[in-house]
């Protein structure tokens, strides 16, 4: 790097403007050219767009027509646009439209307690039946097989191959003796009744919707424009719509 550009790059003293005159005090705060520059450009900002309307209204056409003259008016001297109500308007198809709506943010709700019934029911399931043994070990003859010792293999103690969980050797026993604390069996009795009670509720949060979006089906149904048949069951509450077969 040249001795030119280090110098370039050197920073310098910051320059200063002077503040008001204790005698010109009165007069208030003195004016940077920082705020001349903004005071400017906001003055002749609005110049130019009062010159551009200026210009606009001296070159209009009185003869001219446009299609959004119709859905504008004059209001105590300002210019206000208004929407017409559509002729073609239809409230039946609009209650169709809201019913769909409706359908598919159920159906969202139904899917979400699906996939929570089936994890709480997951967990339920761990904490009532015992841990299988998945951990298979291999050994080269009979003989090895018949004398094997999982103590000896593990080298823990006699308790901790029940905990087939988490197995600690005797040496993770010694350090963490402290920490560890015997299983509390109202502790996990608490724990399944709180987990059963949630289950229940989602189940039965489940079913409402089902009801929900069974009679919105139905709803919807009974406003569609095709023409469609009831089939009748015996044992359903709901009922089934078919489309007409034309011939």
């Amino acid at each position: 790097m040249s001795s030119t550009t280090f110098k370039n790059l050197k920073i310098g003293r910051k320059h200063r403007e002077r503040g008001q005159l204790k005698n010109r005090e009165h007069l208030g705060i003195l004016e940077k050219k920082k705020d001349y520059i903004q005071r400017a450009k906001h003055y002749h900002k609005i110049n130019d767009q009062l010159n551009n309307l200026k210009l606009k209204a001296r070159l209009k056409n009185e003869n001219e027509f446009y299609h959004k003259m119709t859905k504008a008016k004059i209001v105590d001297g300002k210019h206000v646009e208004f929407e017409e109500e559509e002729d073609d308007f239809d409230p039946k198809e609009y209650r169709r439209l809201l019913k769909n709506q409706n359908i598919n943010l159920i159906k969202i709700q139904k899917h979400k307690d699906m996939k929570q019934i089936e994890k709480l029911k997951s967990q339920l399931h761990d904490l009532d039946a015992p841990r299988q043994n998945t951990n298979i070990i291999f050994v080269d003859d009979k003989e090895e097989y018949e004398n094997f010792d999982l103590v000896e293999h593990y080298n823990t103690t006699e308790e901790m191959i029940q905990n087939k969980s988490n197995i600690l050797t005797k040496q993770q026993i010694e350090q963490q003796k402290e920490q560890l604390e015997q299983l509390n069996s109202k502790q996990i009795n608490q724990k399944v009744k709180e987990s059963y009670m949630k289950l229940k509720k989602v189940e039965e949060n489940h079913k409402k919707m089902e009801r929900a979006y069974q009679k919105l089906e139905f709803e919807k149904n009974l406003l569609g424009k095709e023409k469609r048949r009831i089939k009748k069951y015996k044992t359903g509450k709901v009922a089934k719509f078919f489309s007409e077969r034309k011939k």
